[in-house]
């Protein structure tokens, strides 16, 4: 998206998610332009994502998955859902799963791709802007979402992370 085409809303979205700053949230550490594009420079985090450590047997044999870990997983996606939901204005993350989640070798977590998070104050979000509406991973989706197409909410959020 050329910076010159970039509507006020969308770059104020990413300024206000370029500020958020948790331990289990990937930060935007930069915004820039390059060839007249819009750059967003994220954290750097050696990781995998949950969905592999679940579904794929080469990266699930690095890790022991063993009640505590998975506890650990759970509980640090949580803080990370509750600092959103609890920042002023209320970020709703939108799609919440799996793949969105990723894990190192010590079991840090970091929720990543906000890319459709959706700030409360604004009314056009950055997706629902440019796709008109309903956005997410359908399999992940809350039911009030999918079935309903009712606008997310944080307990939508927390649906998915279920």
């Amino acid at each position: 998206m050329l910076r010159g085409q970039t509507d006020k809303v969308t770059m104020r979205e990413i300024t206000l998610l370029s500020q958020i700053r948790h331990p289990n949230i990937v930060s935007i550490m930069a915004l820039g332009e390059s060839d007249q594009q819009l750059q967003i420079i994220m954290e750097y985090f050696a990781s995998f994502c949950l969905y592999s450590i679940l579904f794929d047997k080469t990266i699930s044999e690095q890790f022991t998955l063993d009640q505590d870990n998975m506890k650990s997983i759970a509980h640090q996606n949580s803080m990370a859902l509750t600092y959103l939901h609890l920042h002023s204005p209320q970020i709703i993350h939108r799609d919440v799963k799996p793949s969105n989640v990723l894990v190192n070798r010590n079991f840090l977590v970091k929720l990543c791709d906000l890319g459709l998070g959706k700030c409360e104050m604004l009314q056009n979000s950055l997706v629902s802007t440019i796709k008109g509406g309903m956005c997410g991973t359908h399999m992940y989706m809350a039911p009030e979402i999918f079935l309903q197409r009712k606008g997310a909410t944080a307990a939508c959020d927390v649906s998915s992370f279920g």
